[in-house]
């Protein structure tokens, strides 16, 4: 073959120059053949790596090393095999490196392998991998749980929790109420205003425990699906009733441990004091008031969960059934007086913040809402702006005077009241009026928004419907006392009527 022309390039301190006349030109010398059918082998070029190419010498240039290329390879014909033709044989030819074509000829040479040979056998190797199971990354399966098996964790959870919460009551009266008694820190008011009847509640669920305790004599590990805890339940349902007398008090036993700790140091330096004995385990008092709160109202939520993994055929399902309906009337007989004591606790706040209010103080009144309105003597007047306390009976219209004041302006009586949503006009818009026979005057309340009156109509209307409710009911009660009154009379005796001592009455 013709030998091909060398490129010039430039060279240090000196013009470019034809690289092709200095260079020796390279031969290729067909190798022996092994065969008739075999092919001439080519060579290495006559360089070596490292060689420097021959340059013209030019005066003050210095001599630098051409970079040799890379060994060419060398093509080498496959042996010839007995199942093979001259042509595929000559078909067969691979490069190989300098090192395998000086090797010993006995090596095995590698094998072609066509295409669809390489991606059948690449897609073989994949199902092979994906119906071998890998037992490392199969996930471990968890025995499920019978219905007994958690009928039985949450029977441990009701005795476990009840252990931990006598345990937290005896505490509670150790490490604060005697202490704090032995060494009058603090008045007996004053530690009844923060504990209320926690002493009485200790006994009560300690005789809870009792029971839990009869029912699981080798405790908690040996609780099974089997017990039966109902009747303990119903049989301490009334004594939980002593609850709603703690749970009335809670806000103001909070108000009155901040109150205390910021006039009396001493009790503030105990309660200090307290937090770092380990039978506290790192609560605080507030902590330990709150306690019995939670505790009464978590026993509907255990006998809930015990009952829905309680098979309708077991012994303790009826049982189970009455203790709930027994224990969700206690829970919200005690809401209910937590709610009345709090309501409470605000009419009295309103009686020392409204000035020329009468009193508000009465039995089964309660505070509900407040909030600002528009106040309208007629359907085309500007309207005032009052602020309105809304109690279980009555309306109170007030003036805010400064920050926490209020003039008294009008009251509404709920008694014989009616409430009717006006129309639209020029004048007024989300608006609605209350009618009372002992009104003066119109009484109209606007709104800014929709959704502010329907809230206000909605509330007030509970509030008419339940005031007539107990009016009826306390006439019902009424009229039954002076039937019971008058049947206990002995036989022969009369009722003596009341002399009027009017004069305008005749005595004749």
């Amino acid at each position: 073959p013709a030998t091909p022309p060398v490129r010039n390039r430039p060279q240090l301190g000196g013009e470019p120059r034809d690289l092709a006349s200095s260079a020796p030109t390279p031969t290729i010398t067909p190798a022996a053949a092994k065969d008739d059918d075999a092919e001439p082998t080519f060579p290495n070029p006559v360089l070596s790596p490292g060689d420097a190419v021959p340059l013209p010498e030019t005066p003050g240039a210095p001599q630098v090393p051409a970079r040799s290329p890379p060994p060419s390879p060398r093509w080498e014909v496959a042996p010839p095999r007995p199942d093979r033709s001259p042509e595929q044989t000559r078909r067969g030819l691979w490069a190989i490196g300098p090192s395998r074509a000086n090797s010993s000829p006995n090596i095995d040479r590698p094998q072609r392998m066509s295409m669809g040979a390489s991606l059948g056998a690449s897609r073989k190797a994949l199902e092979e991998a994906d119906a071998t199971p890998n037992q490392a990354s199969a996930p471990i399966e968890k025995k499920k749980k019978t219905r007994d098996d958690m009928r039985a964790e949450v029977l441990v959870e009701i005795f476990v929790t009840e252990a931990d919460y006598v345990e937290d009551l005896e505490t509670m009266i150790n490490v604060f109420i005697f202490p704090l008694r032995a060494m009058k820190l603090v008045t007996d008011n004053v530690l009844y205003n923060i504990f209320s009847n926690a002493e009485v509640l200790i006994g009560t669920n300690q005789e809870f425990l009792r029971g839990l305790d009869a029912v699981f004599p080798e405790g908690k590990d040996s609780i099974t699906a089997d017990a039966a805890v109902g009747h303990v339940f119903t049989n301490m349902a009334d004594y939980f009733k002593m609850y709603k007398v703690y749970c009335a008090n809670q806000q103001a036993s909070l108000n009155a441990v901040e109150e205390h700790k910021k006039k009396n140091a001493k009790f503030k330096h105990y309660l200090e004091v307290c937090h770092s004995d380990p039978r506290c385990k790192g609560l605080f008092l507030q902590s330990f008031l709150i306690k019995p709160i939670q505790r009464v109202c978590k026993y509907p939520l255990l006998l809930r969960e015990l009952i829905k993994h309680t098979p309708e055929d077991h012994p303790d399902f009826e049982p189970l059934q009455g203790a709930m309906d027994k224990i969700k009337q206690v829970v919200d007989n005690i809401n209910e007086g937590q709610r009345t004591f709090e309501g409470l606790q605000r009419i009295i706040e309103l009686q020392n913040i409204i000035d020329g209010v009468p009193d508000l103080v009465a039995p089964g009144r309660r505070f509900d809402r407040e909030g600002d309105i528009k106040y309208h003597k007629s359907p085309k007047s500007k309207g005032e702006m009052r602020h309105v306390f809304v109690l279980s009976d009555m309306l109170i219209l007030t003036v805010k005077k400064g920050t926490d004041k209020y003039e008294h302006k009008m009251s509404v009586d709920l008694d014989n009241c009616k409430l009717i949503v006006m129309a639209d006009n020029e004048h007024i818009k989300n608006a609605m009026e209350m009618q009372q026979a002992m009104l003066k005057h119109k009484c109209i309340f606007s709104y800014d928004t929709v959704e502010e009156l329907n809230s206000w109509v909605k509330d007030l209307k509970r509030l008419i419907k339940e005031f007539q409710k107990k009016k009826l009911r306390d006439l019902a009660e009424a009229k039954k006392r002076a039937e019971n009154q008058t049947q206990e009379l002995p036989l022969g005796a009369m009722p003596i009527p009341q002399m009027n001592s009017s004069p305008s009455v005749s005595r004749r």
